[in-house]
């Protein structure tokens, strides 16, 4: 058990403050096996009055007051008026004069009696022992309800008349009861385990009783204590010649000990008896005395524990005979007639003031109005049945109901089955609040709404719940009646909500009870889950989720719904949903390991797999203070959805204080992102007290705090919260069937299975559940995705190579994967579209592990030799490309990049790739991709040859040429080669990597004199361009249609076969079907389809249409296996539909070479395929006389071909054997391969230009049969510098074609289409040449020889250190920029700057630069890429336009040193300090690039020692604190210098951070100093001591610094040898000091000390008065005198 006190601060009134782990417990046995049976007493057509009644009596209803209410009722027959209590009907007396009519003086009288609390015998717990039978726990205040009925006739109470027997004398006594409640306290009872844990349910010993007492506490008159005083007074008109009275007390006993009771009576101390009982329980004594003992009317009783006990009184009873007198100012009076054996008994009452009323409330429902008369100045009745005792009132002025007792009904009504959400509220809540009229009914209308769930709600205010199902008795029950009569009608109910605050009935005679008390509570300690346990549910869980707003205020249930509202329309387009925080507290080191292995080791786990795969981050308490604080900050305003602590706790805060979510010092901004918070701990979950709990504060708290609160009410015990926890988060995070199921779903599983398991404490376990609060509403979700949603976007795309470049053998593209949703198990499958600078593009697909939270993935992407990679490229990254998740959102699944990879080695720039060069001098020009590499060696050769080996010795080879970044070789082509292409290709000479050896390949055509322009007309020179639906044939240098074979291997059964198993369709060996063809969409039994599957005669692969779309309107469209399909045709159509269906497939969805599969799926009508399918299946070949023979049933696979003119007969048809097994229980079997046939194809150019202005197009087609039967056009297509294209003309036929009208400023690149099409002779036309002449543009390049290679290369530099970068651009053609020149600049791949650096003339360059920098926040590798003239204006190259620069930066992890000080002194736990001090914090960080300048990271709290206070933040903008920004050193100073303190133990807590945001430490710095402003000393002690050179002097100060004193030293004879002043002592302070002052054991003279003992003692100045404070080692001196020894 793990108990102790925060503080003294008491709760109402039981409690001290716990932090502890302490079990709560609640058992509702009488609950736990059927539910009670509620009986609707109203009549919802009926009006009702409710009448208040405080006391015993005669209560009268004047006319006046029931027309108020009902209206006029003298027209009503006055035999309808009817009163209930407690549901059942009362006999009344009703006063209607002659005419049976209620008008003029008329009037209704009824019996009232004080509520007794009979009906809260249903809270306690069996069996429930000596329970004040007299007053009510919660409310002493009885209803009664006034009703008129035109249906039935009222109860009438029985009007005897005077009867007056002479012959029988009149009774010489009656009993009565003088009684003493008390009230002072509030007894818990019987505890379930020793004094800290209690129930819920009453259990005996519990309810209102007197302060707890023993002998000896408190004032004593003579032996006995003034707290065991009681009196029973206003015994009045005893009766002597009687019976001996009876004393009645109800004892409780408030420990779990043994009790001994001695009851003392009279002020003469008269032992009447001893007694004794055992434990926290009650005893009723009851014993007869000497009427003697009563004094002037009083018992004064002393009720005296012996031992060490302490027990209470609840109510002192004493029942006397007295005479037949009315007590002197009473005008009422119930007393007890004895038994009379003649069944007879006549009474005669004296001092009665007025004719009085005599009722016999025996039977309290059906009283008896006896007849009274008056004879001889008394009055006189006869009472018949008193053969037994009969309770009696008589009353001379009826109580005559005022207003302020009444109350009309409004009772709602509504049948139970159309509800499914029930709130419970008050109508203090259901006021205005802004433009909301109720909020109230705002809940109720959002809860309505989609949004809010579709929920039918149902809501009632208090009031009515009170009056309808609790009688009017304002307790608890009521509620739980409600929930029972829900329960009885077998409604689903999702929820109640419990819409306002509640107050624990311990509270009632405070004043902010009532007031407060808005929705009760069940119980003491509070369990609202007890309203529904046991209600309909085996055992004792509960019936359904009941959760608790204890609103007190309109404004808070708007709060809340707001929160709601935002919690609820969360879109799951975030992760911040999936995180989640643990907090582990505990005192001992114990308790932490034990605690946070709980968090660590057990729950983290199941939160982080499927199905939640949250993000956990942790915080484990490790110091023994009592209280730690953590910083939420950055946690909390991230985002977190669960925040579970697990340690001490109290209603303000758990032992890791988490702060209040009001407290602007906290700086919370969580606005939207409110967790569920679980506290395992105790007492949190208590908001049922009048000041504000941490739990109410976090809800009620706009824009910030929590949705939700889970925590116990009362103690909790580590071993159940362990259990508990767990077992809610097996429920929740690995249950797959109550994953993402509304928080109260997953509790009530969750208490059912806590309950499930046997325990040795059944009670402990029942009262932990049941004490387990949640406020907030049951229906929210912690985590409501139903699915997976894996996320990337452009901005978690990157390359993640060192130094990318199209020359490395693979590239590493990293992407960052998140998955929003629900986590799964299975693998994801990621594709990544490469798409290259000439527009060709590569797929890459990977399988990935599953990603539950957030993953980064990295992908080698492979590069081989003889490809062109440079340029611009596009990285596309689509997860889960082929559907295979079912997802939330399927949109979010890509994400791209763009990245310019620069060439690997060599960049040939001129002449261009299929470039036209007009003139026999051709300067071959090339670049370096390393700009940073010194100078090279390169090699040109130059050939008619595509392979470098022309037999007419055009070869040529350069010298190896030495240069930098950019080489050139002039070369002279030959005489008479017009027209003529030339292939030409680099490398480097010196081979310093494997990569040198490549050579890099390029082509121009030469045309004499001719303009600028490109073209491909030799064969190899169709090596770039893109081939859809063509092959090229090297050898032959011509295009070729492709052709492929597949296999299909298809089986189908009869029909009296069933199962899915029995139909089979392969291509390739891969199914056709979705998955299984037991989808509802292919097969299902009773339902004869027709499966149809249509193969392209092209690429043989099944066909798929969008039916949704589709005009004609087929009907199936699920079966297929994506991106194809398997046409279903269901024989239960119509055969209208059907055939219209079955021929429009085939005339309209078939093409002409397309291969047609018919099977049956199921027994088909053969009939009906025969009408409808004997027209269009000779289409495919089918000869129809072939299934003339088939019956209904049979199988058959056709697999036919659509032509032109079919032959009947050449569709394959296959059909069951003739001397088989029965035809419908045959199984086929078809396996055939074939061919395709394709007869179209595209040719697409590579990309041409970029051109500044365009001429013309030629071309050339050869056709290679005769007669010619292709069709050839060419397409035109215009392409915008980001790369979108336009068709600019389709169907070129006249050649050649001006292109001057196309504009090169929109259009700067052309691309080319080629069509080509021959489905005669299969054999396509060959491209002989196509050729556009254009004006180019400029070419710029990065250029590296300007700036020393040094700059590029600045080493590894420190966090916070700035770095800068100059670069030079230069222009190397002969064209100038026509505008000025754009650069970006990119960081780490995101866009940081942007400069315009003017325009840029041929052969010049422009300088410029990216200035210094911060390296703050760029940890690790970084890249600074400088991109000039980003695809704004038209150039030659890109490629060379960019420059990439690596650069690294050593992290700043290392933590800041901080420093506190009180007064220049470092302090110890407990220190005394003064009442002002000078609290100097000091931050010192190694870093001399990031200098501290302000507070940010810093902390400073402070907890003071006054009751109730929290911990506070001390905001820096206080004139109490002084901020010194660090200087070149980087120490940052702060001082804060508090006003004077008030005495007590005070708790600093310190926290910084450096500029990177470097904690201190893991731990908050704590310390807890004392202020003592009372001037007290301690002893002086030297140290050491004994010693050998010198000794230093160690004391504590309190209060103000002397001003003066002197250490004496002298000889044991008392002869002083020294005298060390104060002023020599060096610096002191308030608190422990340590003197920086060594005596080196000299006299005054500074002669050496001889070896021995000495003497001392402190003389303080004449007038300065010092209290002397005690230390542990004050027993040392001897009247003030200490001793030290010197030893050398």
């Amino acid at each position: 058990m793990l108990t102790f006190s925060l503080n003294k601060r008491s709760l109402q009134p039981r409690h001290w403050i716990l932090l502890g782990l302490l079990y709560l417990g609640i058992v509702l046995a009488s609950f736990g096996q059927t539910s009670p049976t509620f009986i609707d007493w109203v009549k919802l057509n009926q009006t009702y009055m409710q009448i208040k009644v405080p006391k015993d009596g005669i209560y009268r209803i004047p006319v006046s007051m029931i027309n108020q209410h009902f209206g006029n009722v003298s027209n009503l027959n006055a035999a309808g008026f009817q009163v209930f209590r407690r549901g059942k009907e009362q006999a009344i007396y009703v006063n209607s004069g002659n005419d049976n009519f209620l008008d003029g003086n008329d009037y209704i009288d009824f019996a009232g009696r004080m509520n007794d609390g009979i009906t809260e015998v249903e809270m306690y717990q069996k069996p429930m022992g000596a329970r004040n039978e007299f007053r009510s726990v919660y409310d002493d205040t009885a209803h009664y309800f006034l009703t008129y009925s035109s249906a039935l006739d009222g109860k009438r109470v029985v009007n005897n008349g005077l009867n007056n027997n002479t012959s029988v004398p009149f009774e010489s006594f009656h009993w009565r009861k003088a009684s003493t409640f008390l009230y002072d306290n509030y007894s818990l009872g019987k505890g379930l385990r020793g004094d800290v844990t209690f129930s819920s349910y009453f259990t005996p010993g519990e309810g209102w009783c007197g302060r707890s007492y023993s002998v000896g506490y408190g004032d004593v008159v003579g032996s006995y204590n003034q707290f065991l005083y009681t009196a029973v007074k206003n015994i009045s008109n005893l009766y002597l010649g009687g019976p001996q009275p009876v004393l009645e007390l109800l004892q409780y006993g408030r420990q779990s000990v043994n009790h001994k009771v001695e009851v003392i009576v009279s002020n003469n101390l008269i032992t009447l008896d001893t007694f004794r009982f055992a434990g926290r329980s009650s005893y009723l004594f009851r014993k007869p005395f000497n009427a003697n003992l009563i004094e002037n009317g009083t018992l004064h009783i002393w009720p005296a524990p012996r031992g060490t006990t302490n027990v209470s009184v609840a109510y002192a009873q004493v029942e006397y005979p007295a005479t037949f007198q009315m007590p002197q100012g009473f005008t009422s009076l119930n007393f007890d007639l004895h038994p009379n054996p003649t069944n007879y008994s006549r009474v005669r009452f004296d001092n009665v003031s007025s004719a009085p009323e005599l009722y016999d409330v025996t039977d309290p429902f059906n009283p008896i109005r006896v007849g009274v008369g008056f004879q001889n100045g008394s009055y006189i009745a006869g009472i018949s049945n008193t053969a037994e005792t009969r309770k009696m009132c008589i009353q001379s002025q009826v109580y005559l109901v005022n207003p302020g007792q009444v109350e009309k009904c409004q009772f709602t009504s509504f049948n139970p089955v159309n509800f499914d959400y029930i709130i419970v509220t008050h109508p203090n809540l259901r006021k205005p609040v802004g433009s909301v009229a109720d909020p109230v009914l705002a809940y109720k209308s959002y809860r309505e709404s989609m949004e809010g769930g579709s929920h039918k709600v149902l809501v009632l205010e208090m009031s009515e719940v009170y009056q309808r199902f609790g009688y009017g008795d304002r307790n608890p029950l009521s509620v739980r009646n409600l929930c029972g009569f829900f329960v009885q009608n077998e409604v689903n109910v999702k929820a109640l909500f419990l819409m306002g605050k509640g107050i624990t009935v311990n509270n009632r005679f405070a004043g902010f009870y009532s007031p407060m008390n808005l929705i009760p509570t069940f119980g003491m300690p509070a369990s609202d889950n007890a309203y529904a346990v046991g209600l309909g549910e085996p055992g004792r869980t509960i019936a359904f989720p009941v959760g608790r707003l204890a609103a007190n205020t309109p404004t808070h249930v708007m709060t809340y719904l707001n929160k709601v509202k935002e919690t609820e329309s969360f879109a799951y387009d975030d992760l911040w949903k999936k995180n989640v925080f643990h907090i582990s507290g505990g005192l001992t080191p114990l308790e932490q390991s034990s605690f946070t292995n709980i968090m660590n080791n057990e729950l983290r786990p199941k939160i982080q797999g499927p199905y939640m795969g949250a993000s956990v981050s942790t915080f484990n308490k490790s110091s023994n203070q009592t209280i730690e604080y953590v910083d939420m900050r950055a946690v909390l305003n991230r985002g977190i959805s669960l925040l579970n602590l697990f340690g001490h706790s109290s209603r303000t805060s758990p032992d890791v204080e988490i702060g209040q979510a009001s407290d602007p010092t906290q700086g919370f901004n969580n606005a939207g992102k409110y967790p569920l918070v679980i506290v395992n701990g105790c007492f949190t979950g208590n908001i049922y007290e009048a000041d504000q709990s941490l739990n109410e504060n976090w809800i009620f708290t706009p824009n910030k705090g929590a949705v939700m609160f889970w925590a116990a009410s009362d103690e909790g015990l580590s071993a159940n919260l362990r259990r508990h926890i767990n077992t809610f988060y097996d429920m929740a995070f690995t249950d797959s069937a109550l994953f993402g199921k509304p928080f109260g779903v997953i509790q009530k599983e969750c208490m059912r299975k806590y309950l499930s398991v046997l325990s040795a404490e059944p009670q402990l376990d029942s009262s932990f559940m049941h004490q387990f609060m949640m406020h907030g509403d049951p229906v929210i979700r912690i985590f409501a995705a139903s699915k997976p949603d894996y996320k990337t976007d452009n901005s978690e795309v990157f390359l993640a190579s060192s130094n990318p470049n199209a020359g490395s053998a693979s590239l590493k593209l990293g992407v960052i994967v998140s998955n929003f949703g629900r986590s799964i198990r299975d693998s994801l499958k990621i594709r990544v579209n490469r798409r290259y600078s000439d527009g060709l593009n590569s797929d890459f697909i990977y399988q990935v592990k599953p990603v539950s939270y957030k993953d980064t993935f990295y992908f080698d992407l492979p590069q081989s030799q003889g490809f062109n990679y440079s340029g611009n490229n596009r990285f596309e990254v689509t997860l889960d490309f082929l559907n295979d998740v079912d997802e939330m959102n399927e949109s979010n699944n890509v994400g791209f990049i763009e990245y310019f990879v620069p060439a690997s080695g060599i960049l040939p720039i001129f002449p261009k790739n299929y470039a036209i060069v007009g003139s026999r001098n051709v300067k071959l020009t090339v670049q370096s991709t390393d700009f940073f590499s010194p100078g090279r060696k390169y090699i040109f050769q130059i050939d008619t040859s595509a392979r470098f080996n022309s037999s007419q010795g055009i070869f040529t080879q350069s010298p190896e040429i030495l240069a930098g970044n950019l080489c050139s070789w002039n070369y002279l082509l030959p005489l008479d080669i017009d027209s003529t292409v030339f292939y030409w290709r680099v490398r480097f000479a010196d081979q310093l990597s494997p990569a040198d050896t490549t050579w890099y390949h390029m082509s121009f055509e030469y045309i004499k004199n001719s303009s600028n322009g490109w073209a491909q007309s030799h064969f190899f020179q169709f090596r770039g361009s893109e081939d859809v639906g063509l092959v090229k044939n090297f050898i032959s240098r011509r295009w070729e249609f492709p052709t492929q074979e597949s296999f299909i291997d298809i089986s189908v059964s009869g029909g009296s076969k069933q199962g899915p198993e029995l139909y089979s369709l392969l291509l390739d060996g891969i199914s056709v079907f979705n998955g299984s063809i037991s989808s509802s969409d292919c097969y299902k039994p009773g339902y004869p389809r027709i499966g149809a599957v249509t193969l392209d005669r092209c690429s043989l692969k099944p066909k798929f249409w969008n039916y949704s779309n589709d005009p004609i309107g087929y009907y199936g469209t699920g079966c297929g296996r994506l991106p194809f399909s398997v046409n279903i045709f269901e024989m239960t159509k119509s055969y209208n539909t059907l055939r219209v269906y079955f021929q429009n497939y085939i005339n309209a969805r078939v093409n002409e070479g397309d291969y047609v599969i018919l099977f049956p799926l199921d027994s088909v009508v053969m009939d009906s395929l025969r009408k409808y399918g004997n027209d269009v299946l000779p289409l495919i070949g089918v000869d129809v006389q072939a299934l003339a023979g088939l019956q209904n049933g049979n199988p058959f696979i056709i697999f036919g071909k659509k032509t032109i003119n079919p032959s009947p007969g050449q569709a394959t048809v296959l059909l069951p054997l003739v001397n088989g097994a029965p035809a419908n229980r045959q199984t086929l079997n078809l396996k055939k391969s074939v061919e395709s046939a394709c007869s179209a194809g595209l040719i697409t150019s590579t990309k041409i230009g970029p051109a500044s202005q365009w001429k013309t197009l030629i071309r050339r087609f050869s056709e290679g049969e005769t007669p010619i039967s292709d069709r050839n056009n060419i397409e035109l297509i215009g392409i915008r510098l980001n790369g979108k294209d336009t068709v600019l003309q389709k169907q070129i036929v006249s050649f050649p074609l001006d292109l001057t009208s196309i504009n090169a400023d929109t259009f700067p690149y052309l691309q080319l289409r080629a069509a080509v099409n021959d489905s005669t002779f299969f054999t396509p036309s060959s491209l002989k040449r196509w050729m556009v002449l254009y004006e180019g543009v400029p070419e710029g390049v990065i250029n590296t020889t300007l700036i020393p290679i040094r700059e590029y290369q600045p080493g590894l530099l420190q966090e916070g250190d700035s770095v800068g970068f100059r670069f030079a651009f230069t222009n190397i053609s002969n064209k100038e920029f026509t505008d000025s020149v754009k650069v970006h600049f990119y960081m780490n791949g995101n866009l940081t700057q942007e400069k315009l650096l003017g325009k840029l003339k041929p052969d010049s360059t422009l300088l410029f630069s990216y200035p210094k920098f911060s390296t703050l926040g760029k940890s690790g590798n970084n890249q600074l890429l400088a991109f000039v003239n980003p695809r704004i204006q038209p150039e030659e190259y890109y490629e060379n336009n960019a420059l990439n620069i690596p650069f690294r930066v050593a992290a700043d992890h290392f933590q800041p040193v901080l420093d506190v000080t009180f007064d220049g002194v470092k302090i110890m736990n407990g220190d005394f300090v003064s009442n002002t001090p000078l609290v100097s914090v000091s931050l010192k960080d190694e870093n001399k690039f990031l200098i501290k300048s302000d507070t940010s990271g810093m902390v400073l709290l402070i907890t003071r020692p006054c009751t109730g206070c929290q911990t506070e933040r001390i905001p820096f903008n206080s004139p109490q604190v002084k901020v010194y920004p660090a200087g070149p050193d980087n120490l940052f100073r702060l001082e804060y210098r508090p006003e004077k303190l008030e005495n007590g133990i005070y708790r600093l807590a310190v926290q910084g951070a450096d500029v990177k945001g470097n904690l201190s430490g893991s731990n908050v710095y704590q310390v807890e100093f004392n202020v003592l402003d009372q001037n007290t000393i301690t002893n002086f002690y030297p140290y050491p001591n004994p010693f050998s050179t010198s000794c230093q002097w160690v004391f504590t100060l309190t209060g103000e610094m002397p001003e003066d004193f002197k250490i004496q030293i002298m000889t044991v004879t008392g002869k002083v040898v020294r005298e060390i002043m104060k002023s020599e002592l060096g610096p002191l302070r308030i608190g422990n000091n340590i003197t920086s002052y060594r005596w080196n054991a000299t006299d005054e003279f500074g002669d050496r000390l001889a070896n021995g003992v000495y003497l001392y003692r402190v003389v303080m100045k004449e007038g300065v008065t010092f209290a002397k404070r005690e230390t542990a080692a004050d027993h040392t001196f001897t009247k003030g005198f200490g001793k030290l020894y010197i030893i050398r």
